[in-house]
């Protein structure tokens, strides 16, 4: 993985499309830009190319562990138990949604990256 992408045409800025991330770091230095704007637009960049859907992930994570609570108290509630299975299969099912969503979080910020670079694009025309 290189260290470092610096970007001051659009050809450059085109190699960030695609679903291979190969740098750690990006910087945009556009000449139609001016300093803030580059600034600006290299974090947005940045937090999109480089984003690993930890945030989305932990979301499902907790959302299904909510659930989950909130359908065992419901069960035991009507039957007064809870079989041992139903918080395994409870913690398995956390877990599973955990992965899916990091690849959702990934596959969202894949789509706004590329939609943040043809708004780039149509910047520096």
């Amino acid at each position: 993985m290189n260290e470092e992408l610096v970007i001051s045409n659009k050809n450059e800025l085109l190699k960030l499309k695609g679903n291979k991330r190969r740098y750690k770091r990006i910087y945009l230095k556009l000449p139609q830009l001016n300093i803030e704007e580059n600034v600006k637009w290299t974090k947005i960049i940045n937090e999109q190319y480089n984003c690993g859907g930890d945030k989305t992930g932990a979301i499902y994570v907790s959302v299904s562990l909510l659930l989950g609570c909130i359908s065992m108290i419901v069960y035991f509630i009507f039957t007064n138990d809870i079989p041992s299975q139903y918080v395994k299969y409870g913690l398995v099912l956390s877990l599973l949604m955990g992965i899916v969503g990091k690849y959702v979080g990934k596959f969202f910020a894949y789509i706004k990256l590329n939609r943040t670079i043809e708004v780039l694009e149509k910047e520096i025309k």
